[in-house]
């Protein structure tokens, strides 16, 4: 599973941590790349737009996890 579980059961996949403090539990998660999604600049699509970020001059990098 790759989601935090939220209100009314529906996955959470970003998470604000801003003023909070998480001394254990932590991790490093190791990608190349990762998504997001935003709502399409046409509202007739019924898809969000999907965009790709990655490092330009590394293959990897980490992403902090709790």
């Amino acid at each position: 599973r790759w989601s935090w579980p939220g209100p009314n059961k529906r996955p959470v996949y970003n998470f604000r941590s801003e003023g909070r403090e998480f001394s254990s539990n932590r991790c490093l998660i190791v990608a190349d790349g990762f998504y997001e999604f935003t709502d399409p600049i046409d509202p007739k699509k019924k898809r969000k737009d999907k965009w790709l970020f990655t490092k330009k001059d590394e293959p990897i990098f980490c992403i902090a996890g709790i």
